[in-house]
């Protein structure tokens, strides 16, 4: 099965810098090995997606690519790719409004990275931990618990029991 990583990648500046990006990252072609370049990976609706919009009166453009329950290894040529970007970005885009930034959640809890490059980064892609508890509340506090039923089973059996208990000492009344 493998391990598996949940991985988010936005690049975004003025939407001549992410037009020209575009166009010199495709020049350079597509990495060995894989059918389509990375930044045009054809969307999977049960485990990628991806968007590119304008936003900010149309003035900056968004590249966006999320990738669920994948396998993320440096030795996948897609992969690669994206790790070779992240290495050269900073040094490659300097002077232009290109940002990246990338998150990626592993399987385990000490597995998660979040990376912003360029120079002025929006820190859009953050890792939030959080304690979610859905268990039902707890049987004293819940109106119409558990607890409410189990003590008026035990009223019943106690007025049953008097009942009988009432009987047995004759205070029945029978003819004889």
């Amino acid at each position: 099965m493998g391990y598996r990583s949940d991985v988010a990648i936005l690049i975004y500046g003025d939407k001549d810098d992410v037009t020209a990006f575009v166009a010199g990252e495709k020049l350079k072609g597509k990495p060995k090995d894989v059918d389509y370049h990375p930044l045009s990976e054809p969307n999977h609706d049960q485990y990628h997606e991806s968007a590119v919009y304008d936003y900010y009166k149309d003035t900056k453009t968004m590249m966006r690519w999320l990738w669920w329950d994948t396998k993320w290894y440096d030795s996948y040529p897609e992969v690669d790719y994206w790790q070779n970007l992240r290495d050269v970005f900073d040094q490659s885009f300097d002077g232009t409004s290109l940002c990246m930034e990338v998150a990626i959640v592993g399987e385990s809890v000490d597995d998660n990275t979040t990376d912003y490059y360029g120079s002025n980064p929006e820190y859009y892609l953050n890792i939030s931990r959080a304690i979610e508890d859905s268990s039902p509340e707890t049987l004293s506090n819940e109106p119409n618990s558990i607890r409410d039923a189990v003590d008026s089973v035990k009223d019943a059996l106690e007025d049953m029991h008097k009942a009988i208990k009432g009987e047995s000492n004759g205070n029945s009344s029978s003819s004889s």
